[in-house]
């Protein structure tokens, strides 16, 4: 929809917008639903960002990807791992593992500056 027009726009789709502009504050339509002259700058930017043309050259937004199994009853007895209660009554907790040497932890992008390291681990 391409708009030529503010104020033939806003008077053909009157019944719409007058209900969301009275709303919005009394100094934009009197009392009628006619538009004030104030409210052509507020409309004007409205429109500019609303109603604007896509960009042909601009990558379309991401969309959610397709689950590959089409399956959408997920339920939780199929999940795989243990209970975190039942490793607590094995006698295996998250700090038996601990960190290790900070040195030998490298994540996608490396240990890190050495300023910026922990000397040991927490």
């Amino acid at each position: 929809m391409e708009i030529t027009n503010l104020t033939e726009f806003y008077d053909d789709n009157r019944a719409q917008f007058a209900v969301m502009l009275m709303d919005a504050g009394p100094n934009l339509v009197d009392p009628r639903g006619r538009l004030l002259p104030r409210s052509y700058d507020t409309l004007g930017l409205y429109t500019t960002f609303i109603f604007q043309k896509p960009d042909p050259d601009i990558a379309p937004p991401l969309s959610t990807p397709v689950l590959e199994d089409g399956c959408s009853n997920h339920d939780e007895a199929n999940w795989q791992g243990t209970d975190w209660r039942e490793d607590e009554k094995n006698g295996k907790t998250d700090s038996d593992l601990g960190l290790g040497k900070i040195t030998e932890q490298k994540g996608i992008l490396g240990p890190g500056p050495a300023e910026l390291r922990f000397r040991e681990a927490l």
